[in-house]
């Protein structure tokens, strides 16, 4: 009887990746609007004790609660005060109440604090787009959500005509084997390349580490000097598909997707041969794994420092990584960054790729 794949892996391999992944806290660069987040804790702490005595307490267009606090500070000067009058009035047409709170820490982008419904929320604003897209989630008000759709339409378009152009695009998947985040960007990424793979330059990268992330416990995470999150079975599967990428390629995803199926970063040693009838010569694929997978692997690293890439999932497009809200986790916007890339698009970007739709997942996160 065949092993079913592992249904706790998953809550498994997610604590997992906090545990051992929480040395590169320092190493890891923060974005300016994710400053917002991070001081949460705090200003959640100071909004709670403001809303018990009243002061952040205000009446909506509907006569609710439900308000929305513009956040600046002595750093944010220009960037606020462009952003300043768009948000007004999307939070006006939203039916929600107006305010504007300076912030004692010197972050240099606008946030918000959104209350609605009971539920208080705290973020950066990003750009007058996405902040239309939240404005309309929270309240499905059809003027600020026409104007969220407008306004993606205009800053797709925007971002298409500035991604670089090549004559056939160089697109890069870097996964791991089994971070939960590689794994459905595989799913996202298979009928993508099979609709338009023929006019592009793709190649699967797999996300690895020196062993020094690893000091004390080699045997576990690393073989030689690179080594995988998710233990040294995973790191030989990530050899495996790399071997298939590169000795059996029209089998790829077909051999992805019954490792998907059936295994995990435990038993993946062994279950992998479940999928062996997928492959051409898997033979081949064992002796190249073993013969030549510690060198693929340390060809990963170079690529992943190339392109500035430290976890799981990353996509990039001639030379850049995508935003993961542009595509996450959706085949056939994917395809339409995709196509952003391309001197002259071929007559295959005007069309759907059938039976593709969006999946549920997670809008942020990722392995690393």
């Amino acid at each position: 009887m065949e092993e079913k794949k592992d249904e706790g892996s998953h809550e498994h391999n997610v604590h997992h990746e906090h545990k051992v992944h929480h040395e590169h806290k320092e190493k890891m660069k923060i974005k300016k609007v994710h400053v917002w987040m991070i001081a949460s804790g705090v200003l959640a702490v100071l909004l709670l004790i403001s809303i018990a005595t009243g002061g952040f307490k205000g009446k909506g267009a509907s006569g609710s609660s439900d308000g929305f606090i513009f956040l600046n500070s002595d750093a944010c000067t220009t960037a606020c005060d462009q952003i300043e009058p768009a948000a007004k009035e999307l939070v006006e047409e939203s039916g929600l109440s107006y305010s504007k709170l300076k912030y004692f820490q010197p972050v240099e982008v606008p946030g918000y604090v959104l209350i609605k419904d009971g539920v208080v929320s705290l973020n950066g604003i990003q750009d007058e787009s996405t902040l239309a897209q939240v404005l309309c989630d929270a309240t499905g008000k059809d003027a600020v959500c026409s104007k969220a759709e407008e306004s993606l339409v205009v800053a797709q378009k925007s971002a298409c005509e500035k991604m670089a152009k090549e004559e056939i695009p160089e697109f890069k998947m870097f996964v791991m084997s089994f971070c939960p985040y590689g794994q459905q960007a595989m799913k996202l990424v298979e009928p993508v390349i099979k609709d338009i793979g023929s006019k592009v330059n793709f190649e699967p990268q797999y996300v690895v580490y020196d062993k020094s992330t690893y000091t004390g416990q080699e045997s576990t995470y690393c073989e030689e000097d690179v080594c995988s999150m998710h233990g040294v079975q995973e790191l030989h599967e990530d050899m495996r598909q790399k071997c298939v990428w590169e000795y059996d390629e029209e089998n790829y995803w077909n051999y992805l997707d019954c490792i998907n199926s059936n295994c995990n970063s435990r038993d993946v040693d062994e279950c992998w041969k479940k999928c062996s009838d997928e492959l051409t010569d898997s033979d081949k694929i064992e002796t190249c794994q073993k013969e030549e997978g510690v060198k693929l692997m340390q060809a990963e690293k170079t690529v992943m420092a190339k392109f500035g890439v430290s976890g799981s999932e990353s996509l990039a497009l001639n030379g850049a990584k995508l935003s993961m809200s542009d595509y996450r986790w959706d085949p056939n916007k994917l395809k339409g960054l995709i196509c952003c890339g391309f001197e002259n698009k071929p007559s295959i970007c005007g069309d759907v790729i059938a039976g593709a739709s969006e999946s549920s997942g997670p809008a942020a996160g990722s392995c690393g």
